[in-house]
């Protein structure tokens, strides 16, 4: 049962959120969409998950096609669509938002399927294997009391480092957590 859900909770991050690799030309604002969430065709990214059962799982993201402020990410199904907007970065499957501007600490906006996203640091430092990272972005995803959380921390020229999402789970009253760094 903890394996459907923790797969659940995997599928649930490689349809959420996807990453970037290197900068070049990009905005010097480093809170800029561009920056925290690069969208350019061809590049890719690679992801341990850890579900809490056995050794981490390799997840690759790659964006298939971008042009117009608009982008297609693939881990391997249907491609998710994001468009860059003047008001932030939008899912357009979802209607919802990954990032909303203007960004500031405490911002927040509807993240669909009755959550809130909230904006939790500007400036976050992060270790992982890959390296260090900083002036990062934390996002917190949460759906009311004992629900799903999904926070994201967005790096600058990277894109998403990590997404770490739990569940409580209704039937058993235990969580299911999934890591990717």
């Amino acid at each position: 049962m903890k394996l459907a859900y923790a797969t659940l909770l995997w599928l649930c991050f490689l349809t959420a959120c996807h990453g970037a690799q290197g900068n070049t030309g990009q905005p010097a604002d480093r809170l800029s969409i561009e920056r925290l969430y690069p969208l350019r065709t061809g590049s890719v990214w690679t992801y341990d998950v850890d579900t809490g059962d056995g050794p981490p799982t390799l997840a690759i993201t790659r964006v298939v096609s971008s042009a117009s402020g608009r982008a297609e990410v693939s881990s391997g199904g249907a491609p998710i669509v994001y468009e860059q907007r003047p008001d932030g970065l939008y899912r357009a499957d979802r209607g919802v938002y990954v990032l909303k501007l203007p960004l500031r600490v405490g911002a927040s906006w509807d993240a669909g399927q009755g959550a809130t996203a909230e904006v939790l640091d500007l400036d976050k430092q992060l270790t992982t294997e890959a390296g260090q990272f900083t002036g990062c972005v934390e996002v917190r995803e949460s759906a009311g009391a004992g629900q799903k959380v999904v926070r994201t921390v967005f790096c600058p020229d990277v894109g998403p480092v990590e997404v770490d999402s739990s569940l409580q789970l209704a039937v058993s009253g235990g969580a299911a957590r999934v890591v990717a760094r």
